[in-house]
């Protein structure tokens, strides 16, 4: 036993390691604190703004009516609302650039520990396993895709997953079963959708293909085991994930997202075969990246070239069935990701369900990564591999197309050039002006004085490995991964503005959800005028001001109805909240271009028509006055001369209720979304309100069996590790 106490403490310090790596490379994100950009900037970082003044306002976030006439939070996967990580950040500290930079870095780390403990669980050496970890950690796809926090949520807690689920499915216990269903929770409520159905069928696959071997070899206590963790797995998963998973199933028939995507809407995002090139040229897809068919963001799946040259070598060497069936399926999902390069997408997004919700087939190439690690440790592990001459033929081979294409992309630029020098700005007008042929330049460059010292180390290591080589092995991998990930820094994660100036002028911002003049009208547009850059979209929530749209993937289909409306600017170019007596019904065509409005007119059906034919025009005298507010609840007082309607220009869904004068009553919708309630003379007080009894119920039960899970794993932990010490006296 005491010879395990210093292997113990190797394990703690990788893991340190492992959380410190981030903010190492990625220093200017909290040091000199430059902000995000692109989409962290634009949508991840407004709303989670809102959820945290919600939350610091002691009021979850069930409804933002800041956006686009109002947006469910708790139906939007991609909110975060029911994300743990995200109640910590918003409720003590708030949201501002400098913590969503904090929180993008946080996941780098969780990413690294959780690739640290898969292959640990794989028996590999802790040496390997810190190597390879931070390869998957500052991997091509948690860099370029450092703008879509849920893509890096997804990314850090899926290996946790895998690993507990392998452990769960092997031996059982309670505590493992917890673990994967955490893991699986905290994968599901943070992270993106598409990565949870690939999971699902990798997963029930999995399972069905092992159930199935057990029947056929007779083996009912194997058969017996696997549904009786599974099933408690599954259990603790559904119960503290339901408000997320209730919340969802509601929304899924009344928004866009819930629906089946058209075929060519999701062909525009792949890693399309020439980002293949990313492997060995992580840069090569920056700046004009119109060659590869695809976004920057999907075109990177680089994990380091010493785990790149040791996959290779495990496909040149027998492995166990295990090894190889991961391999053969990682290959399997690289095709897939490609898109409709090859026919196999299309067949998929056709044939297969739930594949037509996938937006975008590079998500595939994630588990692809953590496939080809996997294999890359086998070879690492191998001693017999390692000192062997293949390592060092197949680096020797990479170097030489490396080299090659460096030779080429030389006489193919008519003005070879390299960056100034590796600022931030030099770097941003670099790929700038570059072509896909300049940045193959600058990379093959560094990549082949990168291959030459790999190949000096491993050739090095094939009389002896040692301590000492494995430190140079070590240097060398994080070499690598910190050139890589800074020369794609500037242009796929920092931006040149400093986010403690940014972070001032939020402070100037209105705090909580103050009153507004309800005779106001909506703000036509969340686009900002620069003054937050690079946030441009959504500016709205940082002034709580009232938007007609948003920069946001959910949509509400009442709401889509509205926007295709060749009218729906006129319908819209009210106050949030106004009194009408003008009630026309809808024309027979939606989109009929040739549609008369008079002032203040409301779209409805027969029903509310009827009861407002002819109005005197401009007869109706009225008033508002807001006496509450809040993100769920709208009260005002109102007075009229004559029977009116009164509008509030949020989208109707389900739990929306009106109060007048005490009764409450169900809205009536109006202008293809809103929702309306009929006064009559004289004073009212109306409350539009969003219930949520049932939800916050079931919300406050699953958090309290949560805590209580982590609780007992805490105390798990702690018994364990004094019965340790308890072993180790003399």
């Amino acid at each position: 036993m005491l010879r395990s106490l210093p292997e113990k403490k190797l394990t703690y310090f990788n893991i340190v390691l492992l959380c410190l790596a981030p903010f190492l490379v990625f220093w200017p994100l909290w040091l000199h604190a430059q902000a995000m950009a692109y989409d962290m900037a634009d949508y991840f970082l407004p709303f989670r703004y809102f959820i945290g003044e919600c939350l610091q306002q002691h009021r979850f976030p069930w409804w933002n009516p800041y956006s686009g006439l109002g947006i469910p939070m708790g139906a939007d996967p991609q909110s975060g609302v029911f994300y743990p990580v995200t109640w910590l950040i918003g409720y003590f500290i708030g949201y501002d650039f400098i913590t969503i930079n904090i929180e993008y870095l946080l996941h780098l780390s969780i990413a690294g520990c959780a690739m640290y403990q898969l292959l640990r669980g794989l028996k590999y050496a802790r040496v390997i396993c810190l190597l390879l970890a931070a390869s998957y950690q500052f991997s091509g796809f948690l860099v370029n895709n450092a703008q879509h926090l849920t893509w890096i949520i997804s990314a850090s807690w899926l290996p946790f997953f895998l690993h507990y689920y392998r452990l769960t499915f092997l031996f059982g216990k309670r505590k493992n079963a917890i673990k994967a269903a955490l893991s699986l929770f905290m994968f599901t409520t943070g992270g993106y959708p598409a990565f949870l159905i690939i999971l699902l069928y990798l997963v029930g696959g999995h399972f069905l293909f092992m159930l199935l071997q057990h029947i056929l070899l007779k083996k009912p206590s194997e058969i017996l085991h696997m549904l009786k963790w599974s099933s408690m797995m599954l259990l603790i998963y559904l119960v503290v994930t339901s408000p997320y998973i209730l919340s969802f199933i509601e929304g899924i028939p009344l928004m866009t997202r819930g629906e089946a995507l058209p075929k060519d809407h999701t062909l525009f995002r792949a890693f399309t075969p020439q980002s293949a090139i990313t492997f060995l040229l992580p840069a090569a897809p920056l700046g004009q990246h119109i060659d590869f068919e695809t976004d920057t963001s999907m075109a990177n799946a680089y994990i380091g070239l010493l785990a790149l040259v040791f996959f290779l070598t495990s496909i040149f060497n027998k492995h166990s069935r295990k090894t190889r069936s991961i391999i053969i399926i990682a290959f399997l999902l690289l095709l897939f990701s490609f898109g409709d390069a090859l026919p196999f997408w299309p067949l998929l997004f056709e044939y297969v369900p739930l594949f037509d919700h996938i937006r975008f087939p590079a998500a595939f190439r994630l588990f692809v990564l953590i496939g080809f690690i996997i294999a890359a440790a086998e070879g690492l592990n191998n001693k017999r591999i390692l000192q062997s001459a293949l390592p060092g033929y197949l680096t020797l081979f990479i170097m030489l197309l490396v080299f090659t294409i460096g030779v080429v992309s030389f006489f193919m630029v008519s003005n070879p050039a390299l960056p100034d020098s590796f600022t931030t700005e030099s770097m941003l007008r670099f790929f700038g002006e570059s072509s896909t042929f300049h940045n193959m330049l600058l990379q093959s460059i560094i990549q082949v004085i990168l291959l030459v010292i790999l190949l000096l180390v491993l050739k090095s290591g094939q009389k002896k490995v040692t301590g000492k080589w494995y430190i140079l092995l070590a240097i060398f991998v994080f070499a690598d991964l910190f050139i890589a990930a800074r020369i794609n820094f500037p242009v796929i994660i920092g931006s040149a503005f400093p986010a403690k100036q940014l972070n001032e002028k939020l402070s100037q911002t209105p705090a909580g959800f103050p009153l507004w003049d309800p005779n106001t009208e909506t703000e036509v547009t969340n686009i900002g005028n620069g003054s937050f850059a690079p946030s441009y979209f959504n500016n709205n929530l940082f002034l709580k001001k009232f938007s007609r749209d948003s920069y946001a993937p959910f949509i509400l289909k009442l709401r889509n109805v509205l926007e295709q409306s060749p009218v729906d600017f006129v319908l819209m170019d009210h106050p949030v909240m106004y009194l009408t007596n003008q009630i026309q019904p809808y024309p027979p065509d939606s989109k009929d271009k040739v549609q008369l409005l008079t002032n203040k007119s409301v779209l409805a059906t027969g029903q509310l028509v009827k009861q407002f034919e002819n109005p005197v025009a401009d007869s109706l005298t009225a008033d508002i006055q807001l006496v509450s507010f809040s993100p769920i609840n709208f009260t005002v007082n109102t007075i009229s001369n004559q029977p009116a309607v009164l509008v509030l220009q949020q989208t109707f869904y389900p739990g929306w209720k009106v109060k007048v004068d005490g009764v409450v009553t169900d809205p009536t919708i109006v202008n293809y979304c809103m929702m309306a309630v009929v006064l009559q003379a004289g004073k009212h007080q109306v409350s539009y309100f969003y219930d949520t009894l049932m939800l916050e119920k079931v919300l406050l039960a699953s958090t309290c069996i949560l805590i209580l899970l982590v609780g007992l794993l805490f105390f798990d932990s702690l018994h364990i590790s004094r019965r340790n010490r308890l072993n180790l006296r003399p």
